[in-house]
């Protein structure tokens, strides 16, 4: 009896480690890919307010030649220190809490693979609930890159990550810190939906051809990446337009934003960096994937052998646990 309460209580330990490093190893993963393709982001955001100044007139080439030529090579890592607040908190949220709700769910259900609807919604749902508390970075990080675009006496000229908090908080009160909220929210559950739902379905269904090689992975993580560049840069396009606003009511709010760019920019104006977007997200979601799974993957089968080990030596019969479920 005794020995089977210990074996819970480790089975306990480990399984709790496991849920921990589901948000750990997400974060690390989406900071690595964020950071290799984050002169790609800066491209594309500099392109989406360069389109809206310019009544959808505008082209990825001219803009990538002049930050290039005028402001150098680092201006395309500006606002990155902001910008890694995003997938080190929102990304590892996302990710983290759809692996939990994943676990839950096939715990609760007896199963080991789960249906596309069920992937769907729990994909929504964590993207959501992941987005709420890291808007705020977002909408500091869109300053950043839209003060290069206004002339120079309109510039905020923020200092960093902390003194555009406390200006932002100071000169347009708390709330501002939250606009673009609804797009914000928007996007991250149609990324976790784009990402992680068909990345998933794919490999499930590419196993009985390929098997789990490194070319089902692959083919995986460009069809993930592909998709969810599509369905999202629309709302994207509106969340950055909302939250480059300082004082002036450009915008109503979300809606008057649809119409006003459908009216100066037509349908186009929604997909307004369409190529600096797929460049950077494709390659941004398949090295987020593709790392996390290799961290899982490790991570969780030393879980095991060290459960393994623990098992052996306390003389405990062989453990029940499995890193996966």
């Amino acid at each position: 009896m005794a020995d089977k309460r210990e074996e819970r209580k480790e089975e306990h330990k480990i399984s709790l480690k496991r849920e921990v490093s589901h948000f750990v190893l997400s974060g690390i993963s989406a900071a690595l890919a964020y950071t290799i393709v984050y002169p790609l982001e800066t491209l594309k955001t500099r392109t989406q307010v360069h389109s809206e100044a310019h009544g959808g007139k505008v082209s990825s080439r001219q803009i990538f030649k002049t930050m290039a030529k005028t402001e150098g090579v680092r201006s395309f890592y500006r606002g990155l220190n902001a910008a890694l607040f995003h997938p080190l908190v929102c990304t590892s949220s996302r990710l983290g809490l759809f692996f939990l709700f994943e676990d839950l769910k096939k715990r609760k259900n007896g199963k080991k693979v789960l249906s596309f609807l069920e992937k769907s919604y729990l994909s929504l749902a964590a993207g959501g609930l992941g987005e709420v508390l890291v808007v705020p970075f977002d909408v500091i990080y869109v300053r950043f890159q839209a003060d290069y675009e206004l002339p120079k006496h309109l510039r905020s000229g923020y200092k960093g990550v902390f003194n555009a908090f406390k200006r932002i908080v100071a000169e347009e009160g708390p709330l501002s810190l939250w606009k673009g909220t609804v797009p914000s929210i928007l996007k991250c559950m149609l990324i976790n939906f784009g990402m992680l739902t068909p990345y998933y379905e794919c490999k499930e269904r590419l196993n009985k051809y390929l098997g789990m090689t490194k070319a089902n992975y692959l083919i995986s993580a460009a069809i993930a990446g592909l998709g969810a560049s599509i369905i999202t840069l629309p709302v994207d396009n509106i969340k950055v337009k909302l939250q480059k606003m300082r004082n002036t009511k450009e915008y109503r709010g979300m809606l008057d934003c649809i119409i006003k760019t459908y009216r100066n920019e037509g349908m186009k104006g929604f997909w307004s960096g369409l190529l600096p977007f797929y460049a950077f997200f494709a390659p941004n979601i398949m090295l987020t994937l593709l790392f996390n799974d290799f961290f899982r993957i490790s991570t969780h089968l030393s879980l095991s052998l060290i459960h393994i080990c623990r098992c052996r030596r306390s003389t405990l019969c062989r453990s029940r646990w499995s890193p996966y479920h």
